[in-house]
């Protein structure tokens, strides 16, 4: 082709034709130029293709990860819903203290709701990994981005209200534990899972007398139901987020 070329404009040039030479010259020009925006167009189709096949790759893997993570989620949301529920029955339900303590059952169990903190949340490493190296850029979906921050403010909030229920145990609550309830006693029948009537047990009617004692534990029931909050905005933020990638993946 080239040396087609070159013996089309030495025969032109031979001529002394100026006006098909020029004919020529803008020609070949469009030519070169017609080849370059060719080949930048099957490099963008490359490059476009590379990129779509990454955000795939990273969008599988972040969903698997979230699936994970809601897994999680809801398993920490039992254990809460499981150690505050007797906190709570123990302040609004005093027929309810009745009964536990004629089955022997009311004050270990009331001990380890006050006693117990659930400080996990779910564990979401690729997320991490996509802000820190950067390849959020690779999700082309606005929505997905948009929903991961909202993701991340979630867990924030959530973090932030753990630390907050933590400092109020640690500098409130367990001075009423180590006060009013028999923690050796709590221990013994959680591990052999029977009563241990050897072992003092607590007058939790003293306890309710006490209103230092009862603010403090509400206190504690407030924070706690503001974690239990922050723990189901989260799981419902990362089903919609999930819900979003598959539906980003039908697409792609």
């Amino acid at each position: 082709m080239i040396t087609f070329f070159r013996r089309l404009r030495k025969t032109l040039i031979g001529e002394g034709n100026v006006r098909k030479y020029l004919l020529y010259a803008i020609g070949e020009i469009l030519l070169v130029v017609i080849g370059i925006l060719i080949a930048l167009q099957v490099n963008n189709w490359n490059e476009e293709r590379k990129m779509g096949s990454e955000e795939v790759r990273i969008l599988n893997i972040l969903k698997t990860d979230l699936e994970s993570a809601v897994e999680e989620g809801e398993e920490f949301l039992r254990l809460d819903s499981i150690s505050v529920e007797p906190l709570k029955m123990f302040l609004v339900e005093p027929d309810w203290v009745f009964r536990l303590n004629g089955e022997g059952k009311a004050d270990s169990l009331i001990t380890f709701s006050i006693f117990r903190v659930v400080t996990d949340v779910p564990v979401i490493q690729v997320r991490e990994d996509i802000k820190n190296s950067g390849s959020s850029s690779s999700i082309s979906s606005q929505e997905i981005r948009n929903k991961l921050v909202e993701l991340d403010n979630k867990l924030e909030l959530l973090e932030f209200r753990i630390a907050d229920k933590m400092t109020v145990q640690q500098t409130r609550v367990d001075e009423v534990l180590f006060k009013y309830f028999n923690l050796q006693k709590m221990v013994k029948e959680r591990v052999t899972n029977k009563p241990h009537e050897d072992e003092w047990s607590v007058d939790l009617f003293e306890v309710l007398a006490d209103r230092e004692a009862t603010n403090i534990l509400s206190l504690k029931l407030t924070i706690s139901k503001s974690v239990f909050e922050s723990r189901r905005q989260l799981q419902q933020t990362l089903k919609e987020l999930i819900i979003l990638i598959e539906q980003e993946l039908h697409i792609l």
